[in-house]
């Protein structure tokens, strides 16, 4: 008899934690983070991790995939509950590219990309292209390896333009500590950023984070401490780069959970809860929060909307201390 696992795909996957409900409350505008790294590096289970983390139940949301060597899909981690008000459910079209939201209508989301097999492509070229087209929003997921097979010049007539929706917030980039750093990757992500002409893909934030640390030996973990930032992409010096701190470029050491898979379902059987992991990586999904939403900007914003936005909020703010007051008065 098969075991029976949660629905990977339902959205009912218990309650979300209180430190990320409250740091989610108010969005309003969709947030995407790309999962990059090489294979093996841990990237479904790290997201799978996180998912574990921010809800308390285990679902294998971000599949496995085992023997496919490449992967470009979404995985909704979380969904605002006042999501669509002025417009219904289906018809928004989130993952096309194609379609224009209308900007009065909030669509608070967040959704990991999980990726797989950039390291795999052999021209450097067309996978910084690829890779610019996903960090734009142009590339719908689901023409990922078509355009695998496509020249650059096709790629470029018809993938006109992107969609703000579907542009990258963050890059979540999984390293392996047992293996050494990827230096033709990182000049890959590089690229892409450097020859975008959009400024917010030009300086999307990377966080990096490590796995397989607790499997090192002493030997080995003295060797991977004494080149720990070189295990970040933007340890690569460029114009773009050279501005960031050592600690900028310092990855995350996380805890996630350790997988078996069901060879018949192709699914993680689910682990025994861990506080100590939950804790880790709550932490890792706060940061990502902190780093992906600086002063509550909207992706593709200019000059203009960024400072619209702080004047909103500091509105918001005086409204209620404002508010606040009153109540203390009026109790008093």
């Amino acid at each position: 008899m098969l075991k029976s696992y949660p629905d990977a795909r339902s959205t009912k996957i218990g309650p979300i934690q209180i430190p990320a409900k409250s740091a989610l409350f108010e969005l309003r505008n969709p947030l995407n983070v790309l999962v990059l790294g090489p294979h093996d590096s841990g990237k479904t289970t790290v997201i799978n991790s996180l998912l574990m983390a921010v809800r308390k139940v285990w679902c294998d949301r971000a599949p496995y995939g085992h023997g496919s060597k490449h992967q470009f899909s979404p995985i909704l981690l979380y969904e605002n509950p006042n999501h669509h008000p002025r417009q219904p459910y289906h018809d928004h079209k989130h993952n096309d590219p194609k379609w224009k939201r209308n900007p009065n209508d909030p669509c608070g989301r967040v959704t990991f990309w999980d990726s797989r097999g950039f390291d795999l492509i052999f021209d450097q070229t067309k996978a910084s292209l690829v890779l610019r087209y996903i960090l734009e929003g142009r590339l719908n997921y689901n023409n990922f390896n078509q355009a695998l097979m496509q020249s650059t010049e096709s790629l470029k007539s018809m993938y006109p333009e992107g969609n703000a929706d579907l542009q990258i917030d963050l890059v979540l980039y999984v390293a392996s500590a047992k293996e050494q750093p990827n230096m033709r990757y990182f000049e890959v992500i590089n690229r892409a950023k450097a020859e975008s002409k959009i400024p917010t893909i030009q300086t999307v934030p990377i966080l990096t984070v490590l796995t397989k640390y607790d499997l090192l030996t002493p030997e080995e973990i003295t060797a991977v401490d004494e080149n720990m930032t070189k295990y970040h992409p933007n340890s690569i010096i460029s114009p773009i780069n050279k501005h960031l701190t050592e600690e900028d470029v310092t990855p995350y050491h996380v805890m996630a959970y350790n997988i078996h898979i069901d060879p018949d379902e192709n699914m993680a059987i689910p682990p025994t809860p861990c506080p100590k992991r939950d804790g880790n990586m709550l932490k890792l999904f706060m940061e990502i929060l902190a780093l992906a939403l600086p002063r509550g900007r909207r992706r593709g914003s200019s000059e203009i909307q960024v400072i619209f936005n702080r004047i909103r909020a500091r509105l918001r703010r005086t409204r209620h201390r404002s508010s606040s007051s009153q109540s203390r008065m009026g109790s008093a």
